[in-house]
C-alpha cells in the first residue's frame, strides 16, 4: 500500500475527532465563538484548494484524478461544513415530543 493510500484511510479513520465541535462551549472567549472560528477553520482550507487546483499542486493523499478538480477533502469538509453550519444541533432537529392520549 502506499503512502498516499495510508494517508487517506489514516485521515478517514480519525475523522470523527471533528465531533468534538459539539464539547466545545459557544464562546471561546474575547468574542470568538466556535462558529466564528469553523468559518475560519473552512475559509481557509477552501482558500489552499482553490489555490492548490490553480497552481496545479498535488498534496500527500490525492488521487491522481483530483488534480484539477475539487478533492475528496474539500467536498468532506464542505459537507461537514452543511452539516455544522445548517443542521446545527441534530439533537434538537429530529426530537420530537408524544402527547398522551
Amino acid at each position: 500500500m502506499d503512502r498516499h493510500a495510508v494517508f487517506r484511510r489514516s485521515f478517514h479513520i480519525i475523522s470523527p475527532i471533528f465531533l468534538g465541535y459539539y464539547l466545545l462551549p459557544e464562546s471561546l472567549g474575547g468574542g470568538i465563538t466556535r462558529t466564528a472560528l469553523s468559518a475560519v477553520f473552512v475559509g481557509t482550507a477552501l482558500c489552499i484548494e482553490i489555490a492548490r487546483i490553480a497552481l496545479g499542486i498535488r498534496l500527500l493523499g490525492l488521487r491522481p484524478y483530483e488534480g484539477q478538480r475539487v478533492s475528496a477533502y474539500a467536498q468532506g469538509l464542505l459537507g461537514l461544513a452543511f452539516g455544522l453550519f445548517v443542521i446545527r444541533d441534530p439533537t434538537s432537529s429530529y426530537s420530537c415530543r408524544r402527547s398522551s392520549s
